[in-house]
């Protein structure tokens, strides 16, 4: 390269020290513009419109839970998300822009999502204020739609859980009136044999008399079968004699009563009083399955949940997107290298014009 060369490339290149003093000259309209610029978006971040993020939320219904514990839904989370995707968020905004000339909506601006592990699906979208109503509208309805068409499906089991319970509720009460009449009819026989026993204990009574009597009566017609002298002493002896025969024939018919019919009849009633313990042992065993299944088939209908509105649609407290010290921090940075790069672009042009 020969001098001539080097020295105008050297003309061509502006050292740091130069770009330096082209700034320390500009200064001032370096710190204009980058006011101006600061300015500018200051008052942007201020009289921008804000958006603010609408959410709404529902909870899946719940058949009952398998042998692990984990939920069985009426409709999987996921099945709910791609149908508000692809059904009712589509129907729910097609409904409201019937009446709406001038608002537009599609469902790109409608986020539908289901935390992991969780019942939950929710719809989110960024919107100001001025359309927030219009937004909450849309979604509640949307969810709306989901709820209606998941309560057809829990129609069915929560009719037949509820069927199970008022079967086991009948089946319950008749238990019970078998209960209270067994338990009654223990108390007849318990009654029973306590009137056996008191009849026995007559009975022995009756027959002890009898016998005293008829101890009593012996040695009068002893007596008088030695001493018949008349007729009327015959006479007198015979009904003697006929009086023992009755009260030996009423004592025999005593003590055949006591001996046969009324231990007979004492067996008859503990046999029916052990049928009835049985009975009421067997009774009790159902009630207390009855029971456990009734408290089954409850737990089981409180188990079921159906799909409902967790969190109607509202907006967030605190407005989405940068803020306004975001924008003052860019409309500053912008206006800076914007004015440094004027700094540069009109020494540029000055040194060319007094070249040329």
């Amino acid at each position: 390269m020969s001098n001539d060369e080097y020295k105008s490339a050297n003309e061509d290149e502006i050292s740091l020290y130069e770009i330096y003093s082209i700034i320390r000259k500009k200064r001032i309209s370096i710190i204009v513009i980058t006011f101006l610029f600061t300015v500018l978006a200051g008052a942007y971040g201020f009289i921008r419109p804000k958006d603010y993020t609408y959410q709404a939320c529902a909870s899946v219904g719940i058949l009952g839970r398998d042998q692990n514990g984990q939920p069985i839904y009426i409709d999987s989370p996921q099945s709910a998300v791609a149908q508000l995707n692809n059904a009712y968020l589509p129907s729910a905004i097609d409904n409201f822009l019937k009446g709406q000339k001038k608002v537009l909506f599609d469902t790109k601006q409608f986020e539908v999502f289901s935390p992991k592990n969780s019942p939950i699906v929710c719809i989110k979208t960024e919107a100001s204020k001025r359309y927030g109503d219009k937004v909450s509208q849309i979604q509640d309805t949307a969810l709306q739609l989901l709820v209606k068409d998941n309560a057809r499906l829990s129609a069915i089991p929560k009719a037949s859980a509820e069927a199970n319970i008022r079967q086991l509720e009948a089946t319950a009460q008749t238990l019970s009136t078998k209960f209270s009449n067994v338990l009654d009819q223990e108390n007849t026989v318990t009654r029973e044999l306590a009137l056996l026993k008191t009849k026995d204990a007559l009975l022995q009574s009756q027959a002890s008399r009898i016998a005293q009597e008829i101890h009593r009566m012996h040695p009068l017609v002893e007596k008088g079968s030695h001493e018949v002298h008349s007729n009327a002493s015959a006479l007198t002896m015979m009904i003697q004699n006929n009086q023992v025969a009755q009260e030996q024939q009423q004592l025999f018919h005593l003590e055949t009563e006591r001996s046969i019919a009324l231990p007979k009849e004492n067996v008859s009633l503990l046999n029916q009083l052990k049928y009835l313990k049985r009975e009421e042992n067997n009774i009790n065993a159902k009630v207390a399955a009855n029971a456990a299944q009734l408290v089954l088939a409850k737990a089981s209908l409180k188990a079921l949940q159906e799909t409902h509105i967790v969190r109607p649609s509202s907006p967030s407290i605190e407005p989405v997107g940068p803020s306004n010290g975001v924008f003052v921090v860019l409309g500053a940075f912008t206006g800076l290298i914007l004015g440094i790069f004027y700094a540069l672009l009109s020494n540029a042009l000055s040194s060319k014009n007094i070249t040329s």
